[in-house]
């Protein structure tokens, strides 16, 4: 009798592995590594920590932090680089939140234009960077930067 049981369990047990089968519950994943330049270290700059520029997609991504992120659609990329060194251009389009005199608040639009010139032996170079508002008015500040070929997952 107990070795009955024994079969007749064993025999439970070997039907209920063949019967499952191995389902996935989640779509397959389409995060893949995508090609950015990543420029850090840049000088005169409190708010922004790093910024990545993709190489493959109209994308600016800025560090505020670690983990604060800011995005934006980049427009008019242009990478001239060559074997020696890294110039890469872009824009990007921002906005900022002001008061006007009653007190309303109101919503600017400016862009923001990055030039940016680096050696590729140690990625030590310089940024321009022209923002021009809305009124016409245009601010240009020059940083110095490191900039490196990187892959992050998108």
């Amino acid at each position: 009798m107990k070795n009955i049981n024994k079969i007749i369990g064993l025999l439970l047990l070997v039907v209920s592995i063949v019967s499952c089968e191995e389902e996935s519950k989640f779509p397959e994943s389409n995060i893949a590594l995508t090609p950015v330049y990543s420029i850090t270290n840049i000088s005169n700059e409190s708010t922004i920590k790093q910024i990545n520029v993709y190489k493959e997609q109209p994308l600016t991504i800025e560090f505020l932090t670690d983990v604060n992120l800011l995005s934006f659609e980049s427009t008019g990329y242009n990478d001239a680089s060559t074997d020696t060194d890294y110039v890469i251009s872009w824009t990007v389009e921002k906005e900022i939140i002001t008061e006007d005199s009653d007190g309303n608040e109101v919503v600017e639009n400016f862009s923001v234009e990055r030039l940016v010139n680096a050696s590729k032996i140690d990625g030590i170079g310089t940024m321009d960077v022209v923002i021009n508002y809305a009124d016409n008015s245009t601010v240009t500040t020059l940083h110095d930067v490191t900039v490196l070929e990187d892959e992050v997952y998108n």
